[in-house]
């Protein structure tokens, strides 16, 4: 069995980040730190959800299920997880939400093709997602319920990864509509006023708000290999956050936007990592073993608003 590596005491820069002193004593289950991170893992033998303290300890099979789920995200309560799930009877990846219990769970789309990369909006009414239904992959928003999908990019380009601003306002999005690399765009909720942000010489995606909503981490291939980086909004300032032969990807912020949590490595040598928002103070949360990939940091609980889905 995989066991988490724990941080020293004291690293994490935010009183909010700390683990109670007594939580070694407490069972593994949701709701041991004010903020937790989930991730996807294949050590149960299929790839499951899993949700653990911003340390790495306490962690927690969330789907419990023979199938594959992956590429998390939480709800603005903290109370929900939104995911992708290969269950035998679908056609293709479909979108479900469940509990950080592992109650409650819910299918929210039933497409004949892939969907994929959802994300939460801010208010927790909206969850923007990746789909192929268009026969290209396309950058749609639907209600938290799964109602009333609508294509946001409608576009002949590979549209993926959306973001939404803290304010709810904008998405950003990688697209390779720009001469077929990838670049990070920026639009609009409803989506208009679509403006490219990077414009580099090989692949960047990914991107991912700071929670002022000042800056964007994303990820950027250089010399074969993915660093993250970071850009202001308005996609100046770009430079370098991370130096390691490994490749690294879907980065995520700390509710206190002081740490950013991501995946380095590759395939099952893969592991989840969280650094410093300046580059400094790398750590490894996640023994590499697994495959553990796509972190997904979420709110302070009670921060966001209530949603009783």
């Amino acid at each position: 069995m995989v066991i988490a590596v724990r941080l020293a005491a004291g690293l994490v820069s935010a009183a909010f980040l700390a683990v109670p002193s007594c939580a070694g004593n407490r069972p593994a289950g949701p709701f041991r730190a004010p903020t937790q991170i989930a991730f996807q893992t294949g050590r149960t033998g299929s790839l499951d959800v899993f949700v653990m303290n911003p340390d790495g300890s306490n962690e927690y099979n969330v789907t419990r299920s023979p199938v594959d789920e992956t590429s998390p995200s939480f709800s603005p309560d903290a109370r929900r997880v939104a995911f992708v799930s290969d269950r035998g009877s679908y056609t293709a990846g479909q979108l479900e939400t469940i509990r950080i219990d592992g109650t409650g769970r819910r299918r929210l789309t039933a497409s004949a093709d892939d969907d994929q990369a959802p994300a939460w909006s801010p208010d927790g009414q909206r969850i923007a997602f990746v789909s192929g239904r268009t026969g290209n992959d396309d950058v749609f928003v639907m209600g938290a319920d799964g109602s009333t999908p609508r294509n946001l990019t409608r576009s002949c380009a590979q549209d993926t990864a959306p973001a939404w601003s803290p304010d709810g306002r904008r998405i950003a999005f990688a697209s390779d509509r720009a001469g077929g690399l990838n670049q990070i765009f920026l639009m609009d909720a409803n989506g208009a006023n679509v403006r490219r942000l990077t414009r580099s010489r090989t692949t960047d995606s990914g991107p991912a708000w700071s929670p002022d909503g000042r800056q964007i981490v994303f990820v950027r291939e250089v010399g074969g290999v993915e660093a993250l980086h970071l850009m202001n909004a308005d996609g100046s300032g770009v430079h370098r956050l991370t130096d390691a032969p490994q490749n690294e990807e879907h980065p995520a912020w700390s509710p206190d936007g002081t740490r950013i949590a991501f995946a380095r490595g590759h395939g099952s040598d893969a592991g989840i990592w969280t650094i410093g928002a300046d580059g400094s103070d790398s750590k490894l949360l996640t023994i590499i073993t697994a495959g553990e990939c796509c972190p997904a940091w979420g709110p302070l609980r009670g921060a966001g608003p209530t949603d009783s889905r």
